[in-house]
């Protein structure tokens, strides 16, 4: 059987010699901007996704290969996702869409380096932020980090694997999407008040609980609109990355997403250090 570091040297033989070779249209030096084009082919109260609209959503496989958790790529050898999504083996699964097919643009890769937060406490939830470093630079679009804290209000996307009902057994084969929106403090507080939110935590969601996010999602990207390109295109930053919640889609349970604002100088340190270039 083959060790992890004879799979690591494989992956990188096998992207340098095959998959560079191939023409890529989604490569772009810009980060946040979706493609051009996407084509059609859960998220509770969402939709099927259109194929590629968010081409930095990548899927976290287990060592029962397994899709349990998601991740936002934002550097081409970073992905970040949440701290409770970390495995002592985890791969990272890009260019995804329809679990049961392939249709050959999906890339594999076993992760390099894990980085938790030093301040992620399994109890509170508090500090549900990790960094996932990959063995190769990819050429996948990624997803901006963010300027400024969530704004109350706005309308987000949140998109996943995950059930679309909380007592379903798995979730869904096609990634789904949904618009929801962040929520204010006071109203996150008010209700989780028998639960600690503390100020690295944001609420997004319906007070009537008809779009949210369940089992399956956790670690995916809350994609928030942070500007317009000259051209008119939207440019979305990862705002909040899916933690908690109570159930699924309940009235006045919002979901809980940990605010990535809060840990950008710690982001910046880990990429810095570790980054091969």
């Amino acid at each position: 059987m083959q060790n992890e570091n004879q799979m690591l040297e494989k992956q990188r033989y096998m992207y340098n010699n095959k998959v560079l070779k191939k023409k890529n249209n989604y490569a772009s030096s810009k980060c946040g901007v979706q493609y051009k084009k996407t084509r059609m082919l859960k998220i509770i109260g969402g939709s099927e996704s259109p194929r590629y609209k968010w081409p930095w959503h990548v899927a976290l496989i287990n060592q029962y290969a397994e899709v349990f958790c998601g991740g936002t790529l934002i550097a081409p050898e970073w992905v970040l996702t949440a701290s409770h999504c970390i495995r002592s083996f985890l791969i990272v699964r890009l260019n995804e869409h329809d679990l049961r097919y392939a249709d050959g643009r999906e890339l594999e890769l076993i992760v390099y380096k894990m980085f938790q937060h030093p301040q992620f406490s399994q109890r509170t939830v508090n500090g549900d932020i990790a960094l996932l470093q990959l063995p190769i630079r990819v050429k996948t679009p990624v997803a901006c980090l963010p300027n400024r804290k969530p704004i109350p209000r706005q309308l987000c996307s949140v998109m996943g694997w995950g059930k679309t009902r909380t007592h379903a057994k798995h979730g869904v084969t096609r990634l789904r999407e949904t618009q929801i929106p962040v929520v204010e403090d006071e109203i996150c507080r008010w209700s989780y008040s028998d639960l600690l939110i503390t100020d690295n935590m944001i609420c997004a969601g319906w007070a009537s609980g008809k779009a949210d996010t369940c089992a399956g999602d956790s670690g995916g990207g809350l994609m928030c609109p942070q500007k317009r390109t000259h051209k008119g295109r939207t440019v979305y930053s990862v705002q909040g990355i899916t933690s908690f919640g109570k159930g699924c889609g309940r009235r006045n349970k919002y979901g809980i997403y940990t605010v990535v604002f809060n840990y950008l100088e710690w982001i910046q340190y880990i990429m810095n250090k570790y980054s091969v270039s």
